[in-house]
């Protein structure tokens, strides 16, 4: 069966870059594009103006590694304007930008005014200087004419580097769609759109695919692999202030948001884990950490709602339709779920070999523990007419819950 989270999670993170793809493509097929390049003067400067907002954004919102990507990519545009050696700037492209693109994105991000921030834009540096030197240079030119794995396929013979250059591409598109997915699993995609747009639209100019609309290609493919890069700056800052990092669930400011838009009948409910003090008082913080973490799995499954994390052990769910007693129905079978329920314990030091079966059942038997909920839920109506009394409401039945013994669902009437 489809999971529709799944589903909605790939559109999301493909439909922008499917989109941006598809918008050179356009430009190139529009009637009379091809003067574009000469009746339009903004239309050349419009990627160096795009390349040049999206460093700026990531300078604002402190994406360093994006900010980085920019600088790159706006060289590379720069060079690749028309000059006599666009083949060679397409090599040195997929040469060295194809790389640096994935090194950045693996990098933990920093900054860059720090020393690390130094480090960074030196490598910045020196990669733009190779992306702006090599393709004049006759020792890289002599270099790629030479028969190795270097050379092209045959249906781009015309264009050197590009067998080492595809293969680079394809490791590449691996790094930015696995590596740190839990981070963010849109700036990665976005990042090897923007790449992959760039250098098709540096092959449409060098190759000449679509013959005398290669200049259009090109500009658009280039403008297109701008926006690429500072939509994904924006939805980077997006997520910095809406998703919480630890859990990956809404914060409390989307949670505001929701409120604001629920009418009619709806049910929230406040969750919160029992002991937890006690939790990071016996194990430690990083074990509190793996407990939130395991809380929120489980939240994400309750059927027709959506969580958020509220704030410290606290979380919300908020059910915008439905009756109140399938609501609290699909609550109780949440508390009991979550007491049935344990997680094992990761261990900070990991062993250098992996243990024996038995031994590892054994040592995971005594590394887990188990957790237990209060929940407090409320049901919209006239004693309660807007979602800031539902949420009191709620709030209330959680700490009567609590007083009772915890470990159980607590409502008010409806």
């Amino acid at each position: 069966m489809l999971d529709l989270r799944i589903l909605r999670r790939w559109l999301y993170t493909a439909g922008p870059a499917l989109l941006l793809t598809a918008a050179p493509l356009m430009a190139t097929l529009w009637p009379g594009s091809e003067s574009w390049p000469q009746r339009l003067p903004w239309f050349q400067s419009l990627p160096v103006l795009l390349f040049a907002a999206a460093a700026v954004l990531g300078l604002v919102f402190r994406q360093g590694r994006g900010t980085c990507v920019a600088l790159l990519m706006l060289v590379f545009a720069l060079r690749g304007r028309p000059a006599p050696d666009r083949t060679l700037v397409l090599a040195a492209g997929m040469l060295v930008l194809t790389p640096a693109t994935a090194a950045f994105f693996i990098a933990r991000e920093r900054g860059l005014f720090s020393p690390y921030g130094v480090v960074r834009l030196s490598a910045t540096a020196a990669c733009a200087f190779a992306l702006w030197m090599l393709p004049g240079t006759g020792f890289f030119a002599d270099r790629l004419s030479r028969p190795s794995i270097l050379n092209s396929p045959a249906w781009c013979e015309n264009v050197p580097g590009m067998g080492m250059g595809l293969a680079i591409l394809a490791i590449t598109a691996a790094v930015l769609f696995l590596a740190r997915r839990r981070e963010n699993p849109f700036f990665g995609p976005m990042l090897f759109a923007a790449l992959v747009i760039g250098l098709a639209g540096m092959a449409a100019g060098a190759c000449r695919f679509v013959g005398p609309k290669a200049d259009t290609a090109m500009h658009a493919a280039f403008s297109a692999a701008a926006a690429g890069l500072c939509w994904a700056m924006l939805d980077a800052a997006w997520r910095h202030a809406h998703v919480d990092e630890l859990t990956g669930l809404p914060g409390r400011r989307p949670f505001r948001q929701h409120l604001g838009d629920l009418v009619g009948d709806y049910t929230l409910a406040v969750v919160d884990i029992d002991f937890f003090k006690k939790i990071n008082d016996r194990h430690g913080h990083h074990v509190g950490d793996q407990a939130l973490r395991f809380l929120a799995s489980t939240l994400r499954e309750c059927e027709g709602a959506t969580a958020y994390r509220y704030g410290g052990e606290e979380f919300v769910l908020v059910f915008p339709r439905g009756s109140y007693e399938r609501h609290l129905r699909a609550l109780e079978a949440l508390r009991a779920g979550i007491e049935k329920k344990s997680f094992a314990l990761r261990s900070t030091v990991r062993p250098l070999k992996k243990p024996r079966a038995g031994g590892a059942r054994k040592n995971a038997a005594a590394r887990t523990i188990s957790l237990t909920v209060s929940i407090g839920a409320a049901r919209s109506g006239e004693r309660r007419p807007t979602p800031d009394d539902v949420f009191m409401a709620a709030d209330e039945a959680l700490y009567r819950a609590k007083r009772t013994g915890r470990n159980r669902v607590c409502r008010t009437a409806a």
